[in-house]
């Protein structure tokens, strides 16, 4: 699982710096770091890259009932089914920071990337100090990345944390037949994106509607989570 991991998390490195570096030109010297990197396209490929790590992680989830059949292995183990869950939720959860972790490096060194190509071409006459900092501050988007506020925060945990437990909850489902369980996988992907629009197109600093969002949010991560277990200790999963 580390080898796809680790290229997708080079993938996240790379392609933004390069899209970055393709889009600065003597054209738009003028322009912002926040808005040279929404028009170079790295927004879209982060997306992007984040279904492919989605996917990937199904597809790890259902090698288990490939080849070998390890879940059948797992599952004859002396240990309590829950711990089985539980570690394997943490591993996709640690893979899933390491990629937040590259994704902010990335911006770092786009930004970085983007001061060298602006000096190489009209020299320091259009660069700002603390370009970084005022980019986040300016750009909704970037504030995702790089949150500032403690309902900021909340909101980036929560999306996290539910994005995780639902595709793996809605493997286990698809396994044990429990096709009513996808109505709540829907509702959460839902509302993960309507919580992302509203993030970047927000024009009304309310908020209170942070902790509403994060909160159901949250509630159906446990759901996950809570039926999940109970599907693996019934072993309706094979």
């Amino acid at each position: 699982m580390i080898k796809g991991v680790l290229l997708i998390c080079f993938l996240t490195l790379i392609l933004p710096v390069i899209l970055i570096y393709r889009t600065v030109g003597s054209h738009n010297l003028n322009e912002r770091f926040e808005e040279i990197y929404a028009s170079s396209g790295t927004i879209v490929v982060f997306y992007l890259l984040i279904v492919i790590l989605l996917t990937y992680y199904i597809l790890r989830v259902y090698s288990g009932y490939w080849g070998n059949k390890s879940i059948y292995t797992f599952l004859t183990l002396p240990v309590n089914r829950r711990v089985i869950y539980l570690s394997k939720l943490s591993a996709f959860m640690i893979c899933f920071l390491l990629f937040y972790v590259t994704k902010i490096l990335s911006v770092h060194i786009g930004y970085h990337v983007f001061i060298l190509r602006v000096d190489r071409i009209a020299g320091n006459e259009f660069i700002m100090n603390n370009g970084l900092f005022l980019a986040v501050l300016r750009s909704n988007y970037l504030q995702i990345l790089f949150p500032y506020s403690f309902h900021a925060i909340l909101s980036n945990i929560a999306i996290v944390i539910c994005l995780v437990t639902s595709v793996y909850y809605a493997a286990l489902c698809e396994r044990s037949q429990k096709y009513l369980g996808f109505i709540f996988v829907i509702l959460s992907v839902g509302l993960t994106v309507f919580v992302l629009i509203d993030r970047i197109n927000r024009t009304i600093y309310d908020n209170s509607g942070w902790y509403i969002s994060s909160g159901f949010l949250l509630v159906l991560s446990l759901f996950f989570i809570w039926h999940s277990i109970k599907l693996y200790k019934r072993g309706a999963i094979v």
